[in-house]
């Protein structure tokens, strides 16, 4: 066998095994993402709160965790149908991820509900966040499939802070969750978990 011959099959041994870990690379990054919006989904939020709560907990650091939950989506999906409702869908994820820093964690909880993790972030800090999320949001206009303008997204926020609102990651999830829906009786609001006594 020339050494042309071996380098050839080494060559194409390696595109081989580069294909292959490519293809494993997308199957771990779709079993973590959304399909739709391309955030990461539910399943992912476990593994990586336990992990950012750990790390706060060593560096004595906060953490935040904030649960946006859309306002007008089930409206949207009503009056214009489920493709416009994913337009939506996609169009206020982007608006949320162009609110955070790299460093934070953005995920589809479910439906038209969202959860953000905000590392080394403390309430104030993550009310802040909740602003910007919020002006982001109210900005998107799209264009229904009747062309009319719909630019009525708006969301409820509900944010809990480590180490203030809770210690513990479900406890901590519950806190937000309940912000969340203080919240949405308020409509378009955003809400700070109780610090239980």
């Amino acid at each position: 066998m020339t050494t042309d011959l071996v380098l050839g099959f080494a060559a194409g041994a390696l595109i081989g095994m580069g294909i292959a870990q490519y293809r494993i690379n997308q199957i771990k990054s779709s079993a973590a993402t959304d399909t739709l919006t391309g955030l990461y989904n539910r399943a992912f939020l476990d593994k990586t709160l336990g992990r950012l709560l750990a790390g706060a907990r060593r560096d004595k650091q906060a953490l935040s965790i904030m649960m946006i939950d859309l306002n007008h989506f089930k409206e949207a999906n009503d009056r214009f149908g489920h493709p416009f409702g994913d337009q939506v869908l996609k169009a206020a994820a982007e608006a949320m991820v162009a609110s955070l820093r790299q460093s934070d964690f953005i995920f589809r909880y479910g439906g038209d509900e969202f959860l953000i993790l905000l590392p080394h972030t403390t309430q104030v800090g993550s009310e802040r966040v909740a602003k910007k999320i919020k002006r982001n949001l109210d900005n998107i206009v799209l264009k229904t499939p009747k062309g009319q303008d719909f630019q009525d997204i708006g969301a409820s926020i509900g944010i809990a802070s480590y180490p203030e609102h809770a210690e513990v990651d479900t406890v901590l999830l519950k806190a937000a969750d309940a912000a969340v829906y203080l919240a949405k009786d308020k409509k378009n609001h955003i809400e700070v978990a109780k610090i239980e006594s």
